[in-house]
């Protein structure tokens, strides 16, 4: 296979997106404010960079900017809002997770996205999910239920953790919902257009919650400020901006499999700056979700007939 600079960028921008989303759950422990407050300032900022990048001359736009009809135009935009409601919602799921229960819970559980898009699809797509498929799918949901119940005696639903591993679920579920649409959507907008109205949108519906709810919305100092803005970069733009840029450029499957790798780099963060320890069960629900969702994407071998050679007498 013939790999060029159209195989090789959308590929770099799988991989730099796969570091960058799994990055924010480091930077969402580190910020100075609640959850709410810091997903309400990084949509701000990533939608004030993402302008600020658009208005750079770029040269010629090689990406598809417009759709078909004034009809179809009013429907995408639509869409594209809704796109950004379903972001918000999947994304302060995402950080309240972060704040309530550990780093590998969350990036794990949030991975089930692929369980979910494999339902939705078949609920309202009606396609067909294979035994294997079924099976692979169980395998994920049983690992999950390792990782949140490891075997230490609290079966007791315990506070704040399960809430966080709840929310986490949650946020899989829409990210699902959220990456069906941004499929569409990379059909008539480009990328940076995508990021801006998502910002934005996410921004402005969380502004009034954060108003009524945090107890602080602005970081103190500095170093609180950084961190908002390495979220908005990082995080933001890199993360999703170049997630929806590769959705346009690679198989859907290599994209899907890309995020199998977001609970490893957060694991790891999570052992290098947390100290986060894994139990072995845990370590063992870590495994059977990232195998269940390789054995739910891996292409179904086509078996093909055996052609039976006639024999001297049947001729």
């Amino acid at each position: 296979m013939k790999v060029g600079n159209k195989a090789f960028l959308p590929v770099l921008a799988l991989v730099i997106s796969t570091i960058g989303v799994a990055s924010a759950i480091a930077f969402v422990k580190l910020s100075e404010v609640d959850a709410t407050s810091t997903l309400m300032l990084r949509m701000f900022m990533a939608g004030g960079m993402a302008s600020a990048l658009a208005a750079w001359p770029a040269g010629k736009n090689t990406e598809a900017g417009t759709v078909g009809t004034a009809r179809s135009r009013r429907a995408m935009l639509w869409l594209l809002v809704l796109s950004g409601v379903v972001s918000c919602v999947d994304l302060l799921s995402n950080h309240w997770a972060v704040k309530l229960t550990s780093m590998a819970n969350t990036s794990v559980l949030m991975n089930l996205s692929p369980v979910f898009v494999a339902l939705l699809s078949y609920l309202f797509m009606k396609e067909k999910i294979g035994v294997y498929q079924v099976l692979a799918l169980a395998l994920s949901i049983g690992g999950a239920c390792l990782l949140v119940f490891d075997g230490s005696a609290s079966v007791a639903f315990s506070s704040q953790s399960v809430t966080g591993d709840l929310l986490a679920l949650n946020s899989a579920l829409f990210y699902a919902i959220y990456l069906i649409l941004i499929k569409s959507l990379r059909d008539c907008f480009t990328s940076r257009k995508i990021i801006i109205w998502n910002s934005f949108t996410c921004a402005v519906l969380l502004l009034p919650i954060a108003l009524l709810t945090s107890p602080k919305i602005l970081p103190d100092t500095v170093q609180g400020w950084v961190v908002i803005a390495l979220l908005a970069l990082i995080s933001q733009l890199l993360g999703h901006g170049l997630m929806a840029y590769a959705l346009r450029h690679v198989d859907v499957v290599l994209a899907s499999v890309s995020a199998l790798a977001r609970p490893v780099v957060a694991i790891l963060i999570g052992f290098f700056f947390f100290d986060e320890q894994l139990t072995f069960v845990q370590w063992v629900g870590v495994a059977a979700v990232l195998v269940g969702v390789w054995w739910y994407k891996r292409p179904v071998p086509v078996v093909r007939p055996v052609v039976q050679a006639k024999t001297p007498s049947e001729a």
